[in-house]
Formats: C-alpha cells, sequence, structure tokens
C-alpha cells in the first residue's frame, strides 16, 4: 500500500505535491470559476442573488488557496516580495477575469454564430419585484415570426418595452444557450483585457505554487519533548 503522502513533509516528493496542488487549485478556482459563473447565469436566466453568493464562494476560495501556499513558511525579504507580487496576480487577475467573462461571453456568442430574425411581439409579462433578495424586475416578452417561429427575450429597463404587435429584430443563438438580445448581431468583444488577467493568473500560480513547494520547518511533537524532559537525568552539581 502507499501511504498517504504528507503534503507539507520535506524532500522531493512534498515538494512536488504541494506544487502541483497549489497550482491546479488556484488556476482551476480562477479559470473555472469564471465559466461557472457564466454558466450558472444561462441555467438561472440570470439570477443575481445566486450569481453573487457564487461570486462570492469562488472569490473567497481563491483568496483563501492563494494564503494557503504561505502557511508555515519563513520567507527572506525577497521571497516575501514575490510571494506578494503573486498572490496579487492571483486575487486580482482571476476577479477581473470572471466579470469580463461573465459580462461579454453572451455577446461574444452572438457575434460568433448568431441569426437575426424578424418577428411581431405577441406579449409580455414581468418577473420579480427587487424587493430584498427577490430578483428583478425583469420584463419579458415573446416574440413570433412570420413561420410561427417564437422567442423570448428579456430587458431589464421598462422604458425599452414594445408594445403588443410591434415589429421587432431579435439575435438569437441557434443552440439556445444564450438569451436573445434585441437589435442586430452585436460586434465582436475586445479580449485584451480577459487575455491579460488570464496571464497574470498563469503566472501568479506559477509563483505560489514554488512558494508552496518551498521545504517547511517542521514543529517538534510537544509529546516526544515532554517525553524526552521527563527521562533526562538530573543536571550536574558544579564542583
Amino acid at each position: 500500500m502507499v501511504g498517504e503522502i504528507d503534503l507539507w513533509g520535506g524532500g522531493l516528493l512534498g515538494a512536488g505535491a504541494r506544487f502541483v496542488v497549489a497550482l491546479g487549485v488556484l488556476v482551476g478556482l480562477a479559470l473555472g470559476g469564471a465559466w461557472l459563473v457564466v454558466a450558472t447565469d444561462r441555467w438561472s436566466g440570470g439570477n443575481p442573488v445566486l450569481l453573487l453568493f457564487l461570486a462570492v464562494v469562488l472569490s473567497g476560495a481563491l483568496i483563501t488557496g492563494s494564503f494557503w501556499t504561505a502557511h508555515d513558511l519563513e520567507p527572506s525579504t525577497t521571497l516575501i516580495v514575490a510571494w506578494t507580487l503573486s498572490w496579487a496576480a492571483v486575487v486580482l487577475g482571476g476577479l477581473t477575469l470572471g466579470v469580463v467573462t461573465w459580462l461579454w461571453s453572451d455577446q461574444q456568442v452572438l457575434h460568433d454564430r448568431g441569426v437575426v430574425v424578424a418577428g411581431v411581439v405577441g406579449g409580455h409579462w414581468t418577473s420579480g419585484s427587487g424587493a430584498g433578495i427577490d430578483p428583478g424586475p425583469f420584463f419579458f416578452y415573446d416574440v413570433r415570426g412570420s413561420d410561427d417561429s417564437s422567442w423570448t427575450f428579456r430587458t431589464e429597463t421598462a422604458g425599452e418595452r414594445p408594445d403588443v404587435g410591434t415589429p421587432i429584430t431579435l439575435t438569437v443563438d441557434p443552440r439556445d444557450e444564450v438569451r436573445p438580445q434585441r437589435g442586430a448581431r452585436p460586434p465582436a468583444r475586445n479580449w485584451v483585457v480577459a487575455t491579460v488577467a488570464r496571464d497574470c493568473v498563469l503566472a501568479g500560480s506559477l509563483g505560489l505554487a514554488a512558494a508552496a513547494a518551498v521545504p517547511r520547518r517542521r514543529s517538534p511533537d510537544p509529546m516526544t519533548v515532554s517525553s524526552e524532559s521527563t527521562h533526562e537525568g538530573p543536571a550536574p552539581r558544579g564542583s
């Protein structure tokens, strides 16, 4: 049987385990968390309470995981500076990447594969009041095409509500993964900010993982110290 690996143990095995775990956790939380927020937004219909809860959990996990890499670390001044810069790159880069991906991913999907359709507003309704933790208010509209196709789009501004019977143009996702958007196909987003944020996360995660791999000085077992003290003989008397 293979014994349990001590992540904080000495030797090459412990250092490698700490490096791999730290790198995987940080990159997974930052990059995977950004797309998890997007997927949750699409699945929940943009429920702000659920999105806020998920964002807080992911942000807390990312910050906690980054601090975990400095557990019991006794660094030099140079290592402290390097760790701080890596920590800032991971946390700020991860938060920026999450926000940008959430805000821009739907528009990019509609730009890449969106189809422009024309129809007529057949009805509308309101969901949510916005009071307390109740999301909303959201304004929904049924749109019917000339071939009896139907779509539903949503706005969050009452002033944008078209009347029943009003001709309207929508951009829809053929795969139905993204909500339809009113108007022509949107322009592509410039993902330079997201790319820089992603690179900061990767570089910072490598730095924090390297810090996690630094050997730790293990504290002596208090039971062992107590036992050794009990069995020591009397101190020699001076002449």
